[in-house]
């Protein structure tokens, strides 16, 4: 999931180090966005498991439950349509102002 976010910090020249550093500070606004786009999905059993996961703090738990949810097609879309313009929002805005 974060792949698409560091395609697009190496697009800039950024440093491995710095790559890193600005996706694992990316990474909360990133689930959170999936969350938010995938919890309609989730039955109600599978919404209490997702609160006990994001308590755990089982965050790869929590985007595997909400992914299983989509076909392979749909988890494209929703990246491509709801993360991929908040990343690039994000590099524009927050990594690099004009």
């Amino acid at each position: 999931m974060l792949e698409i976010f560091k395609d697009l910090l190496k697009e800039k020249g950024l440093s491995e180090a710095q790559t890193q550093q600005y996706a694992n500070s990316f990474s909360g606004v990133a689930i959170l966005t999936i969350i938010a786009s995938g919890s309609a999905k989730l039955t109600k059993e599978e919404r209490a498991q997702l609160e006990n996961y994001l308590v755990n703090k089982e965050l790869e738990s929590s985007l595997a439950l909400i992914k299983s949810k989509y076909t392979n097609e749909e988890w494209k879309t929703v990246l491509e349509e709801k993360l991929l313009p908040l990343a690039e929002s994000y590099v524009n805005e927050v990594i690099l102002p004009s």
